[in-house]
């Protein structure tokens, strides 16, 4: 058992030298963070690869722990044999080339410099993990986030331990990926604010009127830069001189919170179905086990 699940795990890590054509997550570390701890992350392996021979298209499941572990599960068996449950570790990295990389190593064992960058595709809801392997980037996995175990990996692996929260998804009952994502396409968690309204600030990085950072930025513009950092600027579009008017961003708890630099006021914040109508977006409902979806 394990000497499969260990090459998996080895080349998923495959290190990942600077390219020009390196990938760029979507997802900040703090987002990506918050969209998958509690959660469960189902994953296929999305080419055929030499470094093991688990079919493509075969499920993992993953739940995802805030203490930086996650036990993972095969759908069936191989080679008549169980793969799972095994404990891993995992680690979220800033990166300047490709913005977020992740990583992940069997609990216990050294930990690996090998990384792979996620890209997350908001409408679909997949989690496509994009690695450098024989001197290209490929996308060597796809995965979604849902909020339930299903019932292939509960039969699968049945003496794992489940945390309280999570509900065993009883449509789940297939081993392919494409055929477990027919059975119940609502378990997929879309549009995830995190990607949604932090794509709509950030590369559409035009001034903008915030009516809930007060009547002391009523007349400035706010502007958003990646790495959780923003200007306000003057109507039409110049910089405001000083460096009280240097801000910082962050999702905290639904909500986008902004601080603006040397404010007496503090940290100013929007939740995000406020701010997703403000923006003219459809909200869609956000809560810590799974938003609804829009269909």
């Amino acid at each position: 058992m394990f000497k499969h699940i260990l090459a998996f795990v080895g080349f998923l890590l495959l290190a990942q030298p600077v390219s020009a054509d390196t990938p760029r997550a979507n997802l900040s570390a703090l987002e990506l963070r918050a969209f998958l701890e509690g959660r469960v992350v189902i994953e296929m392996q999305a080419e055929e690869q030499t470094y093991t021979s688990i079919p493509k298209g075969r499920v993992f499941g993953y739940v995802w722990r805030d203490d930086g572990t996650a036990t993972v599960c095969m759908a069936g068996k191989h080679r008549g044999k169980p793969i799972g449950p095994l404990e891993l570790e995992w680690r979220l990295h800033d990166d300047r080339e490709a913005g977020v990389t992740w990583a992940m190593n069997v609990k216990g064992r050294k930990a690996s410099k090998r990384r792979f960058i996620p890209v997350y595709d908001a409408d679909a809801g997949i989690l496509e993990l994009h690695l450098r392997h024989d001197g290209r980037w490929i996308v060597a996995k796809r995965a979604w986030v849902q909020a339930s175990w299903p019932r292939v990996l509960r039969e699968s692996c049945p003496g794992m331990t489940l945390p309280t929260h999570l509900s065993v998804n009883e449509e789940q009952t297939v081993q392919a990926f494409s055929k477990m994502l027919l059975q119940d396409r609502h378990a997929v968690i879309r549009n995830f604010p995190g990607s949604h309204l932090t794509d709509t600030l950030i590369r559409r990085p035009f001034p903008r009127s915030l009516p809930h950072m007060g009547e002391a930025y009523a007349d400035k513009r706010f502007v958003f830069h990646s790495e959780g950092k923003f200007s306000v600027v003057d109507r039409n579009g110049d910089l405001v001189e000083g460096p009280h008017f240097d801000g910082v961003w962050r999702w905290t708890k639904g909500r986008l919170e902004m601080t603006v630099r040397d404010d007496p006021a503090g940290p100013r914040s929007i939740g995000w179905r406020e701010l997703a109508s403000d923006l003219d977006m459809q909200p869609t409902v956000w809560t810590r086990s799974t938003p609804d979806r829009i269909e």
